[in-house]
C-alpha cells in the first residue's frame, strides 16, 4: 500500500490537472451545487473542477490514480482547514461527490482508502516535502554548471532536506522518512558531477538512524574477549583454578575408569615391547656360518 506521501515526488503533475478548469461539462452540476453548499460554502465550481480531476484520473493507472488521489486529499485538507478549522470534512465531502457521480462519469470508489480525515502533523510534513521539491525544481534541469542563483538555490535545498532529516531522526513516522530517502536519491544522482559550488554538500546523508550499537556490539565482544581470558589467566587466582580443575577432573576420569586405563597401560606397554623386538630383529647384525 503507498504511503499519504507517496504523491510529493510528482505533486506538481497533479497539481498543474487538478487547476484545469473547463467549460466543458459532461455531467449535471445540480449535485454539485448540493455539495459544495454543505461542504465548500458554495463554490459550485471547486466542486466541478474535483470532478474533473476525477474523470481524468479515472484513465490512468491504479498508482496514478491513487497517488492522484493522496493529492487531493491533501488539497482539500488545505481548502477546508482554512474554512473549517478543527473540522473534519475531507472524506464526508469525497464520500458524497462518489455517491452523487461514481460509476457514472468516473468508476465507482475510485479515491477509497487514498482520501481520508489526514491530521495536521501529515499535513505539514507533505508541505515539508513539497517544499523541497519545489526547492529542487528550481534548478534539477540546470545543464550548464551550476553558478550563481543556480547554488544558492541548491544550498537553500540542502539546508531545508537537513532540518527535515532531523526531524525524521527524532520521530517514528517511517513513511516520512522513507519520502526523504527517495528525495535523498534524486538529489544525490542529480549533483554526482557538480562541482562547480563552493562549500556545496553534493551527496546528502541518510535521513534515517543507522543503529551503530547494533553493529559495534559483536565487534567489541570478539576484540575485548581475549583481552580478558588473558588478564584472568596471568594476573589472577584464575590460573590456578584453572590448573587445579584440570588435576580434579583429570583425577575423576581415573578413577570412574580405572580398568579401561589399566588396559590402555597395559596394551602400551606391550605395543612398545612389540616395537622394540621387532627393532632388535631388524638391526641384529648378521653371522657368517
Amino acid at each position: 500500500m503507498l504511503s499519504l506521501y507517496s504523491f510529493v515526488g510528482s505533486y506538481d503533475v497533479y497539481k498543474s490537472e487538478l487547476h484545469k478548469v473547463t467549460d466543458d461539462h459532461v455531467f449535471s452540476v445540480s449535485e454539485c451545487e448540493n455539495i459544495s453548499t454543505k461542504y465548500l460554502e458554495g463554490d459550485k465550481n471547486k466542486c466541478m473542477q474535483i470532478v474533473q480531476y476525477l474523470i481524468y484520473l479515472d484513465s490512468y493507472s491504479e498508482k496514478y490514480i491513487s497517488e492522484g488521489c493522496k493529492y487531493l486529499d491533501y488539497w482539500l485538507y488545505d481548502e477546508s482547514h482554512q474554512k473549517h478549522k478543527h473540522k473534519k470534512v475531507t472524506l464526508k465531502f469525497y464520500e458524497s461527490l462518489n455517491d452523487s457521480y461514481g460509476d457514472s462519469i468516473f468508476r465507482q470508489n475510485i479515491c477509497d482508502g487514498s482520501i481520508i480525515d489526514i491530521n495536521e502533523r501529515i499535513f505539514e510534513n507533505i508541505e515539508k516535502l513539497i517544499e523541497l521539491y519545489e526547492k529542487f525544481n528550481k534548478f534539477k534541469n540546470n545543464e550548464a554548471p551550476l553558478t550563481g542563483e543556480g547554488c544558492i538555490n541548491a544550498k537553500d535545498c540542502v539546508s531545508s532536506y537537513t532540518l527535515q532529516a532531523k526531524k525524521c531522526r527524532e520521530t517514528d513516522d517511517n513513511d516520512f522518512c522513507t519520502e526523504l530517502e527517495k528525495f535523498r536519491n534524486i538529489y544525490n544522482t542529480r549533483m554526482k558531477n557538480v562541482t562547480s559550488c563552493a562549500d556545496l554538500l553534493t551527496f546528502l546523508p541518510s535521513a534515517k538512524n543507522t543503529n551503530l550499537v547494533i553493529i559495534l556490539i559483536p565487534i567489541i565482544v570478539i576484540l575485548v574477549i581475549p583481552f580478558i581470558s588473558f588478564i584472568l589467566y596471568k594476573f589472577t587466582p584464575f590460573d590456578q583454578w584453572l590448573r587445579t580443575r584440570i588435576r580434579r577432573e583429570k583425577g575423576m576420569l581415573n578413577n570412574a575408569y580405572p580398568e579401561y586405563l589399566d588396559v590402555q597401560y597395559n596394551s602400551e606397554r606391550t605395543n612398545t615391547y612389540a616395537e622394540d623386538k621387532m627393532y632388535n630383529i631388524e638391526y641384529h647384525p648378521s653371522q657368517n656360518p
